[in-house]
């Protein structure tokens, strides 16, 4: 796992999964919640369970790390971009909790 995922629910916001359907009016996915969540969770998690061939829809990580914002306000709302998020990113001493780049290397390929 690259990045962890924080539930912050941008990527439904970009195009939906394959068990998503896009909202053109709110220009989500029309299963996104208000809190950022997958109202479908429980049913796609028990689908990809018996699949053949997987293809996670969670788990994964975040698929869009730099310069998100909606992500970085979910992490200073959750554990606060000053606290523990900086240490799951390897940034304990300073650097930015929300994907750009920190001592020559991003959130995406440093470790903790």
């Amino acid at each position: 796992m690259g990045v962890p995922c924080v539930k912050c629910g941008y990527c439904c916001t970009v195009g939906p999964c394959a068990f998503g359907d896009w909202d053109p009016e709110r220009r989500r996915c029309r299963h996104l919640t208000d809190g950022g969540l997958c109202a479908r969770h429980a049913e796609i998690v028990e689908a990809e369970r018996g699949a053949a061939v997987r293809f996670p829809m969670f788990g994964c990580g975040c698929s869009s790390p730099l310069f998100n914002s909606v992500r970085e306000a979910k992490l200073a709302e959750t554990a606060g971009a000053e606290g523990e998020n900086r240490k799951i990113y390897g940034f304990a001493d300073g650097g930015s909790a929300g994907g750009r780049v920190e001592g020559g290397r991003s959130c995406a390929t440093s470790t903790a």
